[in-house]
């Protein structure tokens, strides 16, 4: 006991230590400090217990399937198209979250009911995380509370992403995949959750477990349609470079829709005191496109997001400072477009890519006066841009869309004259965060 007491103390007094020392950081420099050294992620088991999905030279395990179901209405009346479409309805047909994520585990919950939600005006944090949503004006990762007196660990998030409403919203309000943060407990305004269906949290959750380990043909038709229905949302990094020890090859080829975040960091950093975090570099980039093809190869639709500090910065005479030329945007934009030219003629279709804002705005200025197709927000329209791919066929192209806005709006005083949209533009008005 007089142990674990010490061991306790000796925990809070290094969190308080750190919090302490990330108070004097600026919030930038806080994000790209180097962190330890991250020890393996989980992999699958060199043996296998048991195989749960059959295969045709698997007779017994067909017949143990048959004989579970055979006094069950669900798999003996209804047809397998009718099974298909009711499972699509359980938990399939929607974006879901699926990360792996190295860090301190989530405080618990603050227990509250419904009422007293509505009530006093406090909002559920997506998936009942314990999240700082009051007078926090953005949502990121700063606002989920971590038990940082319990050591950093792997652990899975997954849930049903509420980053929009059920309802169809219009293009220009629609939030994008560079700003979810469903994995972090938050949703637009923090108060998303609420319109969807169902009872809190459980609406939040994917809820296909219980049908998955009901029995041996529940769970052949239902991992099916959980692979293959749904639109795979991650930002893990790790996670994604080396997918194909962590899942099996064949939910990696039921796949068909993603969205990958890529969170990086290519160019040097204007404060030289900046250490940048791992799988930051043009290589690792290089490699996770090189890894999308051969680890999803049912791929159907592609959408990639770039974030991070990536803005061009060039260095002269020992001094580094931001670099606005656009030939440097071009250097993280080519490897994309060998990666487009590799994919097949309908995949290439459905791609898109999405840029933060600080590197948009001249993408998109650059595509106006080439006469690309744009369409802008401020219209109605999704904001997003025609980039033409060199060498290829005429129209052959993809479009890139905004993504992450990780540009402040600037305090500004208008003496009532046009408000912020007739100073900064009303084409422009977009690309800030509030």
């Amino acid at each position: 006991m007089p142990n674990a007491i010490i061991s306790w103390f000796r925990r809070r007094r290094v969190a308080r230590s750190s919090k302490k020392q990330r108070g004097t950081v600026s919030l930038s420099t806080r994000l790209l400090i180097e962190a330890p050294p991250i020890p393996p992620h989980p992999t699958l088991p060199s043996q296998r217990r048991g195989r749960l999905t059959p295969a045709p030279s698997h007779e017994s395990l067909i017949a143990a399937s048959n004989a579970a179901t055979a006094n069950s209405s669900f798999f003996t009346k209804l047809p397998v198209e009718i099974r298909r479409k009711i499972l699509i309805e359980a938990f399939g047909g929607q974006t879901i979250h699926m990360d792996l994520i190295y860090d301190h585990p989530p405080q618990p919950a603050e227990e509250q009911t419904e009422e007293m939600i509505k009530k006093n005006g406090r909002f559920r944090a997506h998936g009942n995380f314990n999240v700082n949503v009051h007078g926090v004006p953005t949502c990121d990762e700063r606002n989920l509370r971590l038990d940082d007196s319990q050591p950093k660990r792997w652990a899975w998030r997954s849930s049903v992403c509420h980053r929009n409403g059920p309802a169809r919203c219009r293009p220009e309000d629609e939030v994008q995949p560079g700003e979810d943060y469903c994995r972090f407990g938050q949703s637009a305004w923090h108060a998303m959750c609420l319109c969807w269906p169902g009872e809190f949290p459980t609406k939040c959750q994917v809820g296909a477990m219980g049908w998955l380990c009901s029995c041996r043909q529940a769970y052949l038709e239902g991992i099916d349609v959980l692979y293959s229905t749904n639109t795979i949302h991650t930002a893990s990094k790790e996670m994604i470079l080396s997918l194909t020890s962590i899942l099996l090859p064949q939910r990696l080829s039921s796949i068909t829709s993603v969205e990958l975040l890529w969170d990086f960091a290519p160019f040097p950093s204007i404060h030289p005191e900046v250490v940048k975090p791992p799988l930051s570099d043009m290589a690792s980039f290089r490699a996770f496109l090189d890894a999308i093809p051969t680890t999803f190869p049912a791929l159907r639709k592609v959408h990639i997001s770039l974030q991070g500090h990536i803005y061009p910065t060039k260095t002269i005479n020992g001094s580094t400072s931001w670099d606005n030329n656009i030939d440097r945007v071009d250097e993280i934009l080519h490897p994309v477009d060998d990666f487009v030219l590799g994919l097949e003629a309908d995949v290439r279709r459905s791609f898109s890519l999405g840029i933060p804002s600080s590197l948009y705005r001249s993408q998109r200025d650059r595509a106006l006066q080439n006469n690309d197709p744009v369409e802008q927000a401020h219209r109605g329209q999704y904001e997003r841009h025609w980039r033409p791919l060199k060498g290829s066929g005429d129209g052959e192209g993809y479009w890139v869309c905004l993504g992450n806005k990780d540009l402040t709006m600037p305090f500004i005083c208008t003496m009532g004259e046009g408000g912020y949209k007739g100073i900064i533009g009303e084409d422009n008005w977009v690309f800030y965060s509030f």
